[in-house]
Parts: structure tokens; C-alpha cells; sequence
């Protein structure tokens, strides 16, 4: 999407501006995440640093199923109560908040709507306040040009339904003037 096409959703380009910057729907990936999958897109470190967490704690029952799990066949990551479990096993294996959210993203990563909106960087203040100018002038001019356009098509659908046969060329012109003079197209 264009900017010109996002900023066209708001009444003002301060709103338009505040709703780029804003935090968009979380957006989910069902992938099953391993910890091979995990080094690649984290990085080796962080991918360690989750395996040892969940080492750490695999006396639970649970957390032994996940971390078994996670080490084969992967891991769901973007449900709640999975990103929940993610805040756990940060706290607990000493993970920073930057790590947990690393992880987490995985899953579910939350992105502001610009990002989701296809543009390549968060657009400035002043980026929005031209998009939104480029966008109000073409709304003025669609407005200055609805009337006009809807008035053309009556004074048409009226010339196409008029039977020139039974009239002088005094009446059609007439008759003409009268469709031109109308606030609407329409006869009087």
C-alpha cells in the first residue's frame, strides 16, 4: 500500500501519522520452531541460551516435553499460553526482556502498521503531511467534478431518450438550453 492510499483512511495527517507509528495486529507464524531454525534466524548465542533455559528446567515434566519437542520435531510458538511459557523460561534461564522478545517474535511478532503496510521505513511527519496534501487535493478535485459529472449524465440519458421526430429544431435547442441551464441535467 502507498502512503497516499494509508493516509487516505484518516481525517487529518496527525492521525494518520499517529496510526503508522502505532503497534498493527500481532502478526502470527504457525511455524514449528526448532532450535536449529531458532540459531538461524537468532543467531547461534540466543539459540544456546534458550536450549540451556529449558535444559535447566527439564526436571518439569512439561517444560522436558517442550524441550524435547522443540530439539526434534519444533514447536508452535504464537499461542498464548505458548508466548506465555516463553516469559517464563526467560525469567527462569536469565534471558534479557530483548531475548524473550526475540523469542517471542517468532511466533507472534508485533510490528508497527507502517511495517505491515509495506513501507520499506517509518515515514516522518513531514512524508505524511505531503501524502495526506497529495490526497486531499484529489479529493477537492473529485468533489468539484462529481456534480459536473452527474449533471453530464442526466443531460445525456435525457438527450438519448428524446424523440427529435414530433419537434422543430427551435424546440430541440430550446429543449437543450433548458438541460444545460438546470442546476442537475434534469428538464425543468
Amino acid at each position: 500500500m502507498s502512503l497516499e492510499n494509508f493516509v487516505a483512511k484518516y481525517s487529518t495527517a496527525q492521525e494518520a501519522y499517529a496510526a503508522l507509528l502505532a503497534d498493527g495486529p500481532p502478526v502470527i507464524n504457525n511455524t514449528q520452531w526448532t532450535l536449529g531454525l531458532m540459531q538461524r534466524v537468532l543467531g547461534m548465542d540466543l539459540a544456546r541460551k534458550v536450549a540451556a533455559a529449558l535444559k535447566t528446567l527439564d526436571s518439569d515434566p512439561f517444560v522436558y516435553s517442550i524441550h524435547l519437542a522443540i530439539s526434534t520435531i519444533g514447536v508452535e510458538l504464537h499461542t498464548d499460553d505458548r508466548q506465555d511459557f516463553i516469559d517464563q523460561i526467560g525469567v527462569a534461564g536469565g534471558l534479557t526482556a530483548d531475548e524473550v522478545a526475540q523469542v517471542k517474535a517468532l511466533g507472534k511478532a508485533i510490528k508497527p502498521a507502517w511495517e505491515i503496510e509495506g513501507l520499506a521505513q517509518a515515514p516522518t511527519q513531514d512524508e505524511v503531511d505531503k501524502a495526506f496534501a497529495v490526497h486531499k487535493c484529489r479529493t477537492d478535485m473529485a468533489a468539484t467534478l462529481h456534480p459536473v459529472q452527474a449533471k453530464s449524465t442526466a443531460v445525456n440519458a435525457w438527450l438519448d431518450a428524446l424523440d427529435t421526430s414530433t419537434k422543430t429544431v427551435a424546440e430541440v435547442e430550446a429543449y437543450c438550453a433548458s438541460l444545460l441551464a438546470s442546476s442537475d441535467g434534469n428538464p425543468a
